[in-house]
Formats: structure tokens, sequence, C-alpha cells
């Protein structure tokens, strides 16, 4: 499917996303160079949907780390988390950033930021379990009785 919008429908409000999408799909077959082909077609068409964008920079930051490329690699990662700061694509960017932070034995920051980000997703996590609540039923309501009323 994705392969077809990029194909065929260039000028679609779907393109970028399908970019995106192809370049994970790629990247999770170990097929590094057609990742980094459609995330540089992605950020040549980029589109102001942060989510999208920083799911880029995260696939991006994995690629780079990968190679080797720490610094970018940090840069990527940042770059999604402050695109996205809620989203699981930050969480995800959280944890690879901490892990390039530990590598480069950079304890405190590494904590600092994994602190930070629990907090944000359990604002985040509050705030959804809050709009998702029902309020409750009238006492009145909730009471089943097993008797017939008296006629």
């Amino acid at each position: 499917l994705f392969a077809l919008i990029i194909e065929r429908y260039s000028d679609s409000k779907d393109y970028f996303p399908a970019l995106v999408k192809k370049a994970a799909v790629s990247f999770e077959l170990g097929q590094m160079n057609d990742a980094r082909s459609f995330l540089r077609k992605a950020f040549e068409v980029q589109t102001k949907e942060d989510s999208i964008l920083a799911e880029a920079y995260l696939i991006q930051g994995k690629i780079n780390n990968l190679l080797g490329l720490l610094d970018k690699a940090k840069q990527d990662f940042q770059q999604a988390i402050q695109l996205h700061p809620k989203s699981r694509v930050a969480s995800q960017a959280t944890i690879h950033l901490s892990a390039i932070l530990i590598q480069t034995q950079e304890y405190k920051s590494a904590i600092d930021l994994l602190e930070k980000q629990i907090a944000l997703t359990r604002e985040a996590t509050s705030r959804h379990t809050a709009a998702r609540s029902i309020p409750s039923l009238p006492p009145t309501l909730t009471t089943i009785t097993t008797k017939p009323p008296a006629i």
C-alpha cells in the first residue's frame, strides 16, 4: 500500500506519511539504504504533521545510531522528542537517546531525560484517562432491586 501511494500519488496528503512508514518497514527489514532513501524523500516533502515528522526523526536516529554516528543520532532523537513530546515516538526516542548518553558516560543527562519523559507520559496518561472517565450514575440508578413492584 505504501509503495502504491509513493509510486502513484506524490501529490497526495498521504505521500509524506507513506514515505515515513516505508522507511520504517525498510529499517525493520534491515534495508538501511532503502530506509535512508525514503527518509531523504520524506524530508524533502515534509508536511506540518509533527507526529509523522517526529517518527521520521526517530527512524533516522536509529539508522545513525547503528552506523555509529552518535552525534547525529542524538540530534535526531532530540528533534523527535521536541516535535511531539508526549507521544509514543518521544518515549522511544528518549530510550534510544538515553542509551547513547549512557554509552558516552553522560549518566546524569540520561537520568534527567528519562525522568522528564516519565513525568510527561504520566501527565498525558492521566489527562487521557480523565477525559475517558464516565460520570457516575445517581444512586437510584445503580441500585438494582430484585423485588417486583407492589400492585
